[in-house]
């Protein structure tokens, strides 16, 4: 059985995966910027997502658990090896965490995901274990 520290050295990947603050820290960047376009164009009325929500909540919900749940994710999967002396999360998982971050922020704008409070469930990994 390979040890952590090993799979992080056969880790052959991209880099990107290769440590937690890459992938969601240039997420977060990266929706930070296109939210407040969508935002802006929301608030002037030029754009309309299929959601529930307001422009204003949306911004909201968007800023908390898109971009600050990025950024907290990303200063976690590198503190917490750091200060535990694990080796951090890389490779595939890595992948599967950050796909299900970005799959988060596209049900938000997705119409088969606005019924029923399915927002909420697919952006707040908290809210993942509620009834249906």
């Amino acid at each position: 059985m390979a040890t952590t520290s090993d799979r992080r050295r056969a880790w052959t990947g991209p880099a990107l995966f290769s440590y937690g603050f890459r992938p969601f820290f240039l997420g977060a960047g990266v929706w930070a910027v296109l939210s407040a376009c969508l935002w802006l164009a929301l608030l002037s009325g030029t754009l309309a997502l299929p959601t529930r929500l307001d422009p204003v909540s949306w911004h909201a919900h968007e800023f908390l658990f898109g971009y600050l749940g990025a950024v907290l994710a990303g200063f976690m999967m590198t503190a917490v090896p750091n200060w535990t002396g694990r080796m951090p999360i890389v490779g595939g998982t890595m992948i599967l965490l950050f796909t299900l971050w970005l799959v988060g922020r596209l049900a938000m704008g997705s119409r088969r995901c606005c019924r029923r409070g399915l927002e909420l469930r697919w952006t707040c990994p908290s809210c993942w274990s509620w009834r249906w």
